[in-house]
């Protein structure tokens, strides 16, 4: 278990992507625009809490290498995450998602 909660990140390191084992992740109330790709090397992950990381744009394109990840909580409001990872559904353990983001992305718009 690791809470790095209300610590006011604005940059997680990518050697975060090193925590093989790690299961729990409380990224709750940080400041972060966007998470490491490393963050999708954490394949034991089974909870992730991003709520109020209200700056929070996207989340990693290989997020569905997380493929034990059971829950995800993402942050709520306006502006916030304005997409969703392609592959989701490849993601089988996955049983608790607060919200489900319907949009595309930049490079795809025309």
């Amino acid at each position: 278990f690791r809470s790095l909660s209300r610590l006011y990140i604005t940059d997680l390191p990518n050697v975060i992507g090193g925590l093989l084992h790690l299961r729990w992740l409380d990224l709750s109330d940080n400041k972060m625009k966007m998470l490491p790709t490393s963050l999708t090397k954490l394949i034991n992950l089974q909870f992730l809490d991003l709520n109020g990381c209200n700056k929070l744009e996207e989340l990693p394109e290989d997020f569905n290498e997380l493929v034990n990840l059971s829950i995800l909580l993402v942050p709520l409001g306006p502006g916030v995450l304005r997409y969703m990872p392609l592959g989701m559904e490849k993601m089988a353990c996955l049983t608790t998602l607060n919200m489900f983001i319907l949009g595309q992305r930049k490079s795809s718009m025309k």
